[in-house]
């Protein structure tokens, strides 16, 4: 049986099955993509409980996409990609970010530090991400325990 975190498309606890390649296109526009792991506490087995989502984003040219958390690290709420705009946008207290996570004005927006990038595999078609959350209001990117 899988093991505590481990993901069982994958077989290994820091890289999660988060889409197919083909699911985003190269056009350089974030898609979000919920994050499911397997979950355990002391007495229950969760197959593939939702813990969080992504976006992943092609550019045109580049071998492998890129993933940001959906998580704004000023205080955690949920960013909305708004491509009309072309940016993400936090719905709590307006920081911005560019389609590769960069924050827009970093002088005058809220978040500290630019959204938070995962490390991204490709195997057989497969987007792996290793997910983990950070922890909010602060310019270092800590991982949450």
């Amino acid at each position: 049986p899988p093991q505590p975190g481990e993901d069982p498309s994958t077989g290994d606890g820091k890289f999660i099955k988060v889409a197919n390649l083909d699911q985003i296109p190269d056009n350089g526009l974030p898609v979000r993509f919920p994050v499911r792991r397997n979950e355990w506490d002391a007495w229950n087995f969760y197959p593939q409980e939702p813990v969080g989502a992504v976006y992943l984003r092609r550019v045109p040219g580049e071998p492998l996409p890129t993933a940001v958390t959906a998580t704004c690290p000023h205080l955690g709420c949920s960013v909305v990609f708004n491509a009309g705009e072309n940016r993400f946008q936090c719905p709590c207290h307006d920081s911005a970010f560019e389609p590769d996570g960069k924050r827009i004005n970093p002088e005058t927006c809220p978040a500290a530090r630019d959204l938070d990038s995962l490390p991204v595999e490709v195997k057989d078609n497969v987007v792996l991400v290793e997910f983990q959350k950070f922890k909010g209001g602060s310019k270092d990117k800590i991982v949450k325990d």
